[in-house]
């Protein structure tokens, strides 16, 4: 399951992990039987993320028994990423009051803990939940002690559970914000910055999330020719990889640019059709 979801190979790795659930119920009832079903169901919850979009159904019943099963156990990295994946599923969704919750609860586990990857978890996750509910104030806390949380050196191997990189997660988010706050130059050199992270990772999905959601900047700025370039490759990558999540987000920033250039009646129907795939 491990190989095909760094191959991007996601029906594969979802009948993989389907295959050793069933599995799973041989064994034992023991706290190890236990660990390893929080692990399988965890990436079953990564790979929906990846096949289907954040806020699928499918993403909420994996990691709600992630999270039931990680309050039994004491491993507190994998308790994190149980808690991250529901905390995003509500946060995508919309459902910022339940997001919300579940980050503080996230955070006072991760202080409580003490370890640098939880604390890198949690901050990363605050830099999100104070972007979308507008408490811009607050993201440059979180930003500062995820960025000194990080360690490429360990780090950038999680990308298979939290289905892009951290570091990643918190420039592409900064850049969104940094133009908020009335900073567009700086937005855009956080762009070409964090898009300069993606390509480093050899891993389609961070590469055409960071080239789909993270050219927004482009768009807010009004930067026509530098939305297109970022968001048509951004999408063929997509493509190419099953990708339901970023290719929805390019259609609507593709729409948006019809728009602009004088083909509203088609720039709608574009727009349209990106939010119903969303």
């Amino acid at each position: 399951a491990e190989l095909a979801m760094r191959r991007m190979a996601l029906i594969e790795s979802i009948t993989h992990l389907n295959k050793a659930l069933a599995e799973l119920v041989l064994l034992p009832a023991d706290p190890g039987r236990d660990q390893t079903e929080l692990e399988l169901h965890a990436s079953l919850g990564t790979v929906f993320m990846l096949s289907k979009g954040w806020a699928a159904p499918e993403v909420e019943k994996a990691y709600q028994r992630a999270n039931e099963l990680s309050a039994s156990l004491e491993n507190a990295d994998d308790s994190v990423w149980a808690l991250w994946g529901i905390c995003v599923f509500h946060l995508v969704r919309g459902d910022m009051a339940h997001a919300r919750e579940i980050g503080e609860r996230l955070m006072v586990l991760a202080d409580s803990t003490g370890t640098r990857r939880a604390q890198l978890v949690a901050h990363m996750l605050g830099v999100q939940l104070a972007m979308y509910s507008g408490r811009f104030d607050q993201v440059d806390r979180h930003w500062v002690i995820a960025e000194q949380r990080y360690s490429e050196a360990e780090d950038r191997a999680l990308v298979g559970h939290y289905s892009t990189d951290l570091r990643l997660t918190v420039r592409l988010h900064g850049a969104h914000v940094l133009w908020i706050m009335g900073l567009p130059d700086q937005a855009a050199r956080l762009c070409e910055e964090k898009d300069g992270i993606a390509r480093s990772l050899a891993h389609p999905y961070s590469l055409s999330w960071s080239l789909t959601w993270g050219a927004m900047p482009h768009l807010y700025r009004g930067d026509h020719d530098a939305l297109e370039k970022s968001v048509t490759e951004g999408m063929r990558i997509a493509r190419e990889h099953g990708l339901a999540y970023t290719e929805a987000i390019g259609g609507v920033a593709l729409g948006w640019l019809l728009g602009q250039r004088g083909k509203p009646v088609q720039g709608i129907a574009e727009m349209r059709a990106g939010l119903a795939a969303f």
